[in-house]
């Protein structure tokens, strides 16, 4: 969702939780993966699902199953 450029307030609608969880799982990230800003952690989210292997015949070109 990230590499799609949702937001966190998009995020937490799709997955049905509140705002706040949604931005505290995307604080986590950033800090496990040792990023210094949101701005890295999206190119990388949009790095890799851009060289992600499509593995799923039903994939269907955007990002979605």
């Amino acid at each position: 969702m990230i590499a799609h450029g949702d937001n966190c307030r998009k995020i937490s609608e799709k997955l049905d939780i509140t705002y706040f969880t949604a931005r505290k799982h995307r604080a986590n990230i950033i800090s496990k993966l040792n990023f210094q800003s949101a701005a890295e952690l999206d190119v990388f989210a949009v790095m890799t699902i851009n060289t992600a292997p499509i593995t799923d015949p039903n994939y269907q070109g955007d990002g979605r199953f």
